[in-house]
Order: C-alpha cells, then structure tokens, then sequence
C-alpha cells in the first residue's frame, strides 16, 4: 500500500504545483514582475512540453497498435491532445476540491459507513 500512498502524494503535490502556477500567473497579470514572470514562463512551458511529448509518445504507440484494425485510427491524432488536457483538468480539480481539505483537516471522528440498499428477491420462499 506505500506505493500506492506515495503515488497519491506525488500525485497532489503536481496537482498543488499546477495551482500555485496558475495563481501566480494570474498574479503575473494583474502586477507585472518581470524577473518572476521569466522563471514561471520557462518552468511552466518546459512542464508543457514534456506532457505533450509523453502524451504524443503514448498515443502514437497505441495508434500502432491500433492501426492494423482501423486504418481512420491515425484521424485521433487531431483531437488526441485534448483528451488528457481535460482528463488532468478534471482530475486536478477533484483533487484540489476533495483530498487537500481532507488532509488538512484530518481524519473524522465517526467512521464512514455505506449504506447500500439491497435488492430483495420477491417471491423467494
């Protein structure tokens, strides 16, 4: 299970990364600092550039794979790229919404119990 938890802090860590950037972009914005604004550019397009390369190196190999199936398979490279752009995003902001206060506040006091309602079988004797 370590893996597993290091993985999701690992995991958070990029997510509170990606945030702070954009703060600090959007403070880039509104207060122009020149020195800043250098540095989080380089870092934020050098970060872009490795997703996309891991993202294309990914798509293309299963479109390889894919290819001897469906021959139309090479047309996802179109809209490849924005699958994962807003699978992150998505994930991102579920992570921001959900695991970051739980963290921060810790664990309840009252355990989580699910309470599945289960279908009965009618007519069983």
């Amino acid at each position: 299970m370590w893996p597993l938890a290091l993985e999701a802090v690992g995991s958070l860590f990029w997510v509170l990364c990606l945030v702070a950037f954009a703060v600090a972009e959007a403070i880039q914005v509104v207060l122009p600092l020149a020195s800043v604004h250098v540095s989080l550019v380089s870092l934020e397009l050098a970060w872009a550039v490795a997703l996309a390369v891991v993202g294309s190196v990914q798509l293309a190999f299963a479109l390889t794979i894919d290819f001897t199936y469906d021959r139309r398979a090479s047309l996802a490279f179109l809209v490849g790229p924005l699958y994962p752009i807003a699978y992150w995003a998505v994930s991102a902001a579920a992570a921001v919404r959900a695991e970051l206060p739980a963290l921060i506040r810790g664990p309840t006091e009252a355990r989580v119990v699910w309470n599945i309602p289960r279908e009965t079988s009618h007519g069983a004797a």
